[in-house]
């Protein structure tokens, strides 16, 4: 789930060609699988509108976003006088997420 995946499940694949290792590829998918079933009991045909699919992972951001040990979002001081991006749109339903769209520290 998010900023909370642990990364000890995903360190055997450090230094691996993660685009080639089946039990990686596997293991993206399974961890991916409850937000996708999420997202179905909303939108249950959401897979026919789907372009792009990108499945990120700790390994992902700690190697394109530069994130130690994969760990994301924003970490600033309680009360520090910054305000996070709202989560709602102008569509009713449709709500914006990401790691630094809602209040809260966001380094897990």
């Amino acid at each position: 789930t998010a900023g909370k995946e642990p990364y000890h499940i995903w360190e055997r694949f450090e230094g691996v060609d993660t685009n080639k290792d089946a039990a990686y590829l596997a293991l993206k998918e399974e961890r991916a699988a409850p937000m996708w079933e999420a997202i179905r009991r909303r939108v249950p045909r959401v897979e026919e509108g789907v372009v792009v699919r990108q499945i990120g992972t700790p390994l992902t951001h700690a190697r394109f976003l530069r994130r130690h040990r994969g760990n994301y979002g924003l970490a600033l001081a309680a009360g520090g006088g910054f305000e996070f991006p709202k989560v709602t749109t102008p569509l009713p339903g449709l709500f914006r997420c990401g790691d630094s769209t809602t209040a809260g520290i966001g380094v897990a």
